[in-house]
């Protein structure tokens, strides 16, 4: 890290969407005071299209192209690879680990191995096109929500078995059928799989949903299409941007809870409506301590607020509606440019991957450069090795690996013989006694 550089905790990450007096950028890096950091030049990102990979690459799915925009966070202003997409992306997500990314192309549901470039599986249950996929913090689930009025849950554990048997549907964990017009936007709590869900939709309602049982919990309404939520991290509120431009937040632990939204439009401060954005507010974020929140709308701005008091404290004009909000804390690759990835990006498969006949039991390892990553620790966030559907074996070690194999099988079957056979002797003499 270079020495005298300014170092901020958490980064803002911004793209719009250019018209013809729009940015020469896609995304753009920002410090919570408004200072920009870095920019990435390249396209346009579609809503729900734009994200980190492990803190180390950013992806972009672009508006009018069938690709996916890469850039390393240490190499500014220049795209590192172009993925080609079976078609234009309406939603993506990469799992905290780096290994998986999830990509939708109209109601499909693609997942690519990212070190391989595999096409593991397409999965289809939406009947119109996805507009929002997320992964949970643990990586274990994925939720997708579209225009079908649908909200899908995935284990991904069940879709990377079905590689095996690619002709099989895979099926998913939990289908909500709740709303009643298409949802526009959903946030994931940061429990892993025992994580709280909160969807809206233009059916002007805002759903909180148990992830691990697809329970509906409660039920908001109000008077507006609804078109963004986000949730800060213990949980304690939730915040809804409208189609007018209002915000509204959603106190849990109040008692009584209330369950309709009284956003008007009359511009008076209270102590749950934020009032500053003139056209719909289409995304959302929070910051890590829960203190703010980051608004960014049609009207071309984007807003930092302070939660408990609801006051705008920062604007960022931009030039064209605001498409995708990302807070996350630092990476140390964008700070630092002698910083090397872990990470290996393949260029992405669009026939679908199936293992040969020799290979389908074989699994792979994936060795990150980072040596002083600590291999005893589960929790750790690199681990030294994960396992993956891959053959990237050689043939004499496949042929090797079988041939042990079969001699192991053989010799359980020998010792099971003569459990079994043993047991029944035993069993012989008590009767006869």
């Amino acid at each position: 890290m270079a020495t005298g550089q300014h170092v901020t905790q958490e980064i803002l990450i911004t793209s719009e969407l250019a018209g013809s007096h729009g940015q020469n950028w896609n995304a753009c890096v920002w410090d919570l005071n408004g200072t920009s950091l870095a920019k990435y030049r390249g396209g346009c990102s579609t809503r729900h299209a734009l994200c980190l990979l492990k803190n180390q690459y950013m992806l972009s799915g672009l508006v009018d192209q069938t690709l996916i925009n890469v850039w390393g966070l240490q190499k500014k202003e220049q795209i590192q690879m172009r993925l080609v997409c079976p078609g234009r992306i309406s939603a993506m997500d990469c799992t905290p680990d780096g290994l998986y990314c999830a990509a939708a192309v109209e109601e499909k549901i693609h997942i690519w191995q990212i070190a391989t470039g595999h096409l593991l599986a397409v999965i289809s249950q939406h009947y119109q096109d996805v507009t929002c996929l997320k992964f949970t913090s643990d990586g274990s689930h994925l939720v997708s929500a579209g225009k079908d009025n649908m909200v899908l849950v995935w284990a991904l554990a069940r879709i990377l078995q079905q590689v095996d048997q690619p002709y099989e549907m895979v099926k998913p964990l939990h289908t909500m059928t709740a709303h009643s017009l298409p949802v526009t936007d959903l946030h994931i709590g940061k429990c892993g799989s025992r994580s709280r869900l909160v969807t809206v939709s233009t059916d002007q309602t805002c759903k909180l949903w148990e992830l691990s049982s697809g329970k509906l919990l409660c039920s908001f309404m109000s008077v507006e299409p609804l078109t963004s939520v986000a949730m800060d991290t213990a949980e304690y509120h939730i915040l809804v941007g409208m189609a007018s431009g209002i915000i509204q937040k959603i106190q849990l632990f109040q008692q009584p809870i209330e369950t309709e939204i009284h956003g008007d439009s009359s511009g008076e401060a209270t102590l749950n409506t934020f009032y500053g954005h003139s056209k719909s507010v289409d995304c959302l974020a929070v910051s890590l301590d829960g203190s703010l929140l980051v608004s960014g709308g049609a009207d071309c701005s984007v807003k930092i607020w302070d939660i408990v008091s609801c006051q705008c404290v920062k604007t960022i004009d931009h030039k064209g509606p605001i498409t995708n909000i990302l807070l996350s804390p630092t990476p140390v690759s964008l700070l630092d440019t002698n910083c090397q990835p872990t990470i290996t990006i393949q260029p992405f498969h669009r026939q679908l991957y199936v293992p040969a006949e020799d290979k389908r039991d074989t699994v792979s390892t994936r060795i990150f450069k980072d040596e002083n990553v600590d291999i005893s620790s589960s929790n750790s966030e690199g681990m030294f090795y994960n396992k993956v559907h891959s053959g990237d074996g050689s043939e004499e070690n496949s042929e090797k690996t079988n041939s042990e194999l079969q001699q192991e099988i053989k010799h359980l079957k020998r010792i099971n013989k003569q459990l079994y056979e043993q047991s029944i002797v035993e069993i012989l003499q008590n009767i006869d006694k």
